[in-house]
């Protein structure tokens, strides 16, 4: 999962109107003052700021100045991974695919919820549209295996490519553990395959993955 430091800096620049209490909350957060942190974030979590719902579901993770609850994490999870795209406010859109790739690690691994591998590609594939690496390389992952989706060795290359392209740093040993694993296909094959991948993840990241699968 992804740190909630990392979200609260970048939250920084997040609204002007919201700037103060969030500032307030970074600094609680990091003098070990979790309850305030948690009394901060909850109204501007209320009043629909992605990056304090998800600050907060962190908080309820961990059992952070607020009873441990991972019901609570997946209902802030989910309010801020539902939030509309806003292209023009990349600070946000940060905000929303960070939600997005947490709530599929929880569906992923079955955590706090019932483990759902097709809703786990669902919130990956969201994320990864993103720009997620980690996302990209995950739901390469479930390409490989044929987890909620149909197993697919091209789409599984493509995504750990377009992940290595975004600092993805588990994609490359991904893409060779497939190469090297699958002893059914001769080589031709497989350099077709990781050809055919290469066309779809240049293409996948010039068209702003629009009509990625």
């Amino acid at each position: 999962m992804k740190n909630i430091l990392t979200v609260i800096i970048l939250t920084l620049l997040f609204s002007f109107s919201a700037i103060a209490d969030i500032e307030k909350a970074m600094d609680a957060y990091q003098a070990g003052k979790y309850q305030e942190t948690a009394e901060i974030l909850k109204p501007l979590a209320e009043n629909g700021n992605v990056h304090a719902q998800f600050m907060l579901a962190k908080l309820y993770e961990n059992g952070e100045g607020v009873y441990q609850n991972i019901q609570e994490t997946v209902k802030w999870l989910k309010r801020a991974a539902n939030h509309e795209i806003d292209q023009d406010n990349k600070l946000t859109t940060l905000g929303i695919r960070t939600a997005q790739y947490n709530l599929a690690v929880m569906y992923s691994d079955g955590v706090g919820v019932e483990q759902n591998f097709r809703k786990a590609v669902r919130w990956y594939r969201s994320a990864a549209k993103l720009g997620d690496g980690d996302a990209q390389n995950n739901l390469g992952n479930m390409y490989a295996r044929g987890q909620g989706v149909r197993k697919d060795s091209v789409r599984a290359y493509m995504w750990y490519f377009i992940a290595r392209k975004n600092g993805n740093t588990d994609a490359k040993a991904n893409t060779y553990a497939l190469l090297m694993g699958d002893g059914e296909k001769t080589l031709k094959q497989k350099n077709r395959e990781i050809e055919k991948a290469i066309a779809l993840a240049d293409a996948c990241i010039e068209n702003h993955y629009k009509n990625c699968k």
